[in-house]
């Protein structure tokens, strides 16, 4: 029993040795190399480096950045795969949001890129879905075309105290239509203020033009872990 009891430990404490303990907000830019983040897969495309496609001659903040599809090409037809991160130590978090600026052109109706994260190495993987405080986030995956850059966020706050937290971007296409993939940059992990107001639309009600004293409506969003 003391062997088993000796290996048992042994096996906890190596699945949290490599976690990475962070300070927030973390935000991985990739303009000092890979750190950690690994692509693999079926038929996998995905290219570390600085894209030439989407609209974008470098990657949308610096020169480095995971691209789907190649740094210039497309996507490849029955694709399964994805580019992932190193272990991130998540006890420090009590309200966890995760976020990214990313650009894409994929098949609207039939492939897509969804965010996964995993609490046990990479042995199961678990969709990270839309929450109510969510920017850009997809329904069901991201595809489509986004003509240009866009900031995506979501709730994570289900791996607050984790000790070990791996993510990947996990696509998959069909067998047929190619486009010009998915740019990754900016990935960010941060703690949710409770209140976390931004203004939507501002309208003016009494006529088209502001002077000294007009009244307005304001339409405001929380996107705070209390929301």
């Amino acid at each position: 029993m003391k062997k088993l009891y000796l290996v048992f430990s042994l096996a906890l404490f190596s699945l949290n040795l490599f976690a990475q303990s962070i300070s927030l907000p973390f935000v991985e830019d990739f303009e000092s190399g890979q750190n950690g983040w690994t692509a693999g897969g079926t038929n996998n495309t995905w290219t570390f480096g600085t894209p030439n496609k989407l609209g974008l001659s470098s990657a949308p903040s610096g020169s480095n950045a995971w691209v789907l599809g190649g740094l210039t090409g497309s996507h490849n037809n029955n694709e399964d795969s994805f580019v992932q991160s190193p272990e991130y130590d998540f006890t420090a978090f009590t309200n966890a949001k995760v976020s990214a600026t990313v650009a894409y052109n994929l098949e609207a109706c039939c492939d897509g890129v969804t965010l996964q994260y995993s609490i046990d190495a990479g042995s199961n993987w678990t969709t990270v879905n839309a929450s109510s405080n969510s920017i850009n986030w997809y329904d069901d995956e991201w595809n489509g075309s986004t003509n240009g850059t866009r900031v995506v966020s979501s709730n994570v706050s289900e791996l607050a105290g984790e000790s070990s937290v791996m993510f990947r971007f996990y696509f998959d296409s069909d067998g047929s239509v190619i486009r010009d993939g998915f740019v990754l940059d900016d990935f960010t992990l941060s703690e949710y203020p409770e209140e976390d107001l931004s203004t939507i639309s501002l309208d003016l009600l009494s006529g088209r033009y502001f002077s000294n004293n007009e009244e307005i409506s304001a339409v405001v969003y929380n996107a705070g872990s209390n929301a």
